[in-house]
């Protein structure tokens, strides 16, 4: 759970990252390439429409592509959100000894031998606790 959520963090920038540069690229062709006062691929989509140009064109559908990737990650995103969304709503359902051990365990990464040191119990209580958190989960 520890590595899956780690990930899931992790991806969540990485998507962020990508479509910020994916709505700069599309921006920057927008308007530097075809001159067009739009920033956005759905702002152009009408003025482009009947314009047949080749330039136009060529640009237009490479500018598509990028959005189409863009949309792609976006939903990708939202996905990693309701994971982690899910995530914390089942951490509010925990009390505290659950969520000092979630803490430990999948937060911190510690092994059920760290986490009973660390927070004074056995480890059969840490692997009890812990079986009570992933049925929460």
């Amino acid at each position: 759970m520890y590595k899956q959520l780690k990930r899931q963090l992790d991806d969540k920038k990485i998507i962020e990252k990508n479509i910020k540069e994916l709505d700069d690229r599309i921006a920057f062709i927008i308007q530097k390439r075809l001159g067009l006062k739009g920033t956005s691929y759905s702002d152009i989509k009408l003025e482009i429409v009947g314009n047949t140009d080749d330039k136009f064109a060529q640009t237009f559908a490479k500018v598509e592509s990028l959005d189409k990737d863009r949309l792609d990650l976006i939903e990708e995103k939202n996905i990693i959100i309701n994971f982690i969304d899910d995530v914390y709503r089942s951490i509010n359902n925990m009390n505290n000894v659950e969520l000092d051990v979630f803490k430990c365990r999948y937060i911190l990464g510690l092994s059920r031998k760290k986490t009973a040191e660390r927070l004074g119990y056995t480890e059969d209580r840490i692997k009890q606790i812990t079986r009570e958190i992933n049925k929460k989960m």
